[in-house]
């Protein structure tokens, strides 16, 4: 369409510059005090989207939610954001993240400032304080991120030139440090856990490499013994004291069909008895709590992990070092690179290559061998 009925804006397509071919809205929002008009403008690849866009403007306006782009704080326009954006959109637990991280990083620091004062030098100072303040890294990163992504969607609609973000260096987090168990040492927390409720759980994280989230995420149904298989298509996350399932993504690399081992298999089958004999037929996750329900990252690692490793006698490290266990034992073994990435659901091999890197030195010296003996 173009012009559409006086009043409700214009949807044209560009004929020409960067921008051929897109879609530019452009709807009257209001009139400076000269009376000259105040529009409100976004750009899209898709007419859907831009139709979609100015019939959101315009339904902004009826309510009176427009103020003038001047006027808006960055308080008002991140809830503006979270809530019409952000949360029809994206995902629960994506949803709480966010929401913290604005409440608790965002608008005590920034929230007063003009959204159109902003600038790369407040963005800076803002990073500046959080690190002072003893903020971690990731917690940093993640409010970078939200910011960024709620400056890039006022550009989108036109209330912001650019987006202060680009201009100014993202928070960077030191990778913690991977600390594997030996082999010895994975072999006797197994059979530290043989005859207990969460021998099926730790053979399932020994054995396959799975997150901490996948675990407590998986589901029944997802676990066909018959077929001695483990579809992973989801993972358990606690938000703000809540634990939400977040769905992977179809092209999510996180989504992926297991092999399970023999051990696994039958421990798994007397871990559903167990479940049955205790009247959690019905549970929604594979995996519950002693007191049934959804088995909570903070109290497994107080009530289950911790007390395993004092009582092996082995100094502490999170549960995720298992995962690292996995992998560094499996590159170890001599399994390619590719497989092990795609067991382990990273996105490409070289990220696993790029945390394991201290498991393949055992390979190039093996490669070496064989090309001394192929070619001397």
């Amino acid at each position: 369409m173009g012009k559409a009925p006086n009043g409700q804006g214009s949807v044209r397509k560009i004929k020409s510059g960067r921008d051929k071919g897109k879609w530019r809205v452009a709807v009257v929002v209001g009139w400076t005090a000269d009376r000259k008009p105040r529009r409100r403008t976004g750009t899209f690849d898709k007419h859907a989207d831009a139709e979609a866009f100015r019939r959101e403007l315009l339904a902004e306006k009826a309510a009176g939610r427009l103020a003038p782009a001047n006027q808006v704080s960055v308080a008002g326009h991140l809830e503006q954001w979270l809530r019409d954006v952000v949360a029809p959109n994206r995902s629960e637990g994506t949803a709480i993240s966010y929401g913290y991280s604005i409440r608790n990083h965002l608008v005590p620091h920034l929230g007063s400032v003009r959204l159109s004062a902003l600038d790369g030098r407040l963005v800076e100072q803002w990073l500046a304080t959080m690190v002072r303040n003893g903020v971690g890294d990731r917690t940093r990163q993640l409010a970078f991120t939200v910011l960024s992504a709620s400056l890039g969607h006022a550009v989108r609609r036109g209330d912001l030139a650019s987006n202060p973000c680009d201009r100014t260096e993202k928070p960077r987090a030191k990778r913690g440090k991977i600390d594997p168990f030996t082999q010895e040492e994975a072999d006797w927390i197994l059979a530290d856990s043989f005859e207990g409720p969460n021998a099926a759980l730790f053979r399932l994280a020994l054995s396959h490499g799975l997150r901490q989230s996948e675990l407590f995420g998986l589901r029944p149904r997802d676990v066909d013994l018959t077929a001695g298989t483990a579809t992973i298509v989801r993972q358990a996350v606690e938000r703000e004291g809540r634990v939400v399932f977040e769905a992977y993504p179809k092209t999510d690399s996180g989504n992926r069909t297991l092999e399970l081992t023999d051990a696994a298999i039958v421990l798994l089958m007397e871990y559903r008895k167990r479940m049955l004999r205790l009247g959690h037929a019905g549970r929604e996750t594979e995996f519950v709590a002693p007191e049934g329900g959804v088995v909570r990252r903070s109290t497994f690692g107080d009530r289950v992990w911790r007390p395993t490793l004092v009582r092996l006698g082995f100094r502490h490290r999170g549960f995720h070092h298992v995962r690292h266990t996995f992998a560094t034992l499996m590159l170890g073994q001599g399994v390619p690179l590719h497989v092990v990435s795609r067991l382990m659901g990273h996105a490409k091999p070289s990220i696993t290559a790029d945390l394991y890197a201290h498991a393949i030195p055992t390979q190039v010296a093996e490669a070496r061998a064989s090309a001394n003996r192929l070619f001397g």
